[in-house]
């Protein structure tokens, strides 16, 4: 197993955070250092993962979906624009998600949106199509058809479960 460490972060997840969630998701992000850059798509909420991100990461670059989609549309393109440009952005991009449930039977990585009941899945799955490592939450199991996962014990990722891309790797955050 290789030790790497992750840069960028993305934040997301579900509209409907639970406190031991939205605690431990503000504890993530809180131990992000200062030169690590974080990107969030944009929310108009004040409630769930995307919420608790930006009231906890001001200094976070946003996506924002343009203003004239309809917004079963708009909610989609602000997510894969920024997850394109966490892909972008690497060396070791990290999406960090708080799916509110497990995920949809049969779905799969690819490198385009998949809407499948679930934004938060939808996701997932476009980031790991591009090549992004994924922490999930605890307690939500990912399907196996998204390939290699360790589940982390050691710092903020304790619990976790990490989805890599090509190998398994030990993690550290940072």
């Amino acid at each position: 197993m290789d030790d790497i460490s992750f840069a960028p972060i993305a934040f997301g997840g579900s509209r409907h955070l639970g406190a031991t969630s939205s605690e431990r998701l503000r504890q993530f992000i809180l131990a992000v250092p200062p030169d690590v850059k974080i990107l969030l798509p944009a929310t108009s909420s004040n409630h769930g993962a995307l919420a608790v991100a930006a009231a906890v990461a001001p200094r976070a670059y946003f996506f924002h979906a343009p203003p004239d989609l309809p917004i079963r549309q708009g909610l989609p393109a602000r997510s894969v624009a920024c997850l394109r440009a966490l892909a972008a952005e690497g060396p070791r991009p990290l999406f960090v998600c708080f799916p509110g449930r497990p995920a949809p039977p049969n779905l799969v990585p690819g490198r385009s949106w998949v809407s499948c009941g679930s934004g938060s899945w939808s996701e997932i799955a476009l980031a790991l199509g591009l090549g992004i490592s994924v922490a999930i939450s605890p307690g939500i199991e990912a399907p196996g058809s998204f390939g290699p996962r360790v589940l982390v014990d050691a710092g903020i990722l304790h619990l976790f479960t990490l989805l890599v891309r090509g190998r398994l790797l030990q993690a550290s955050l940072f």
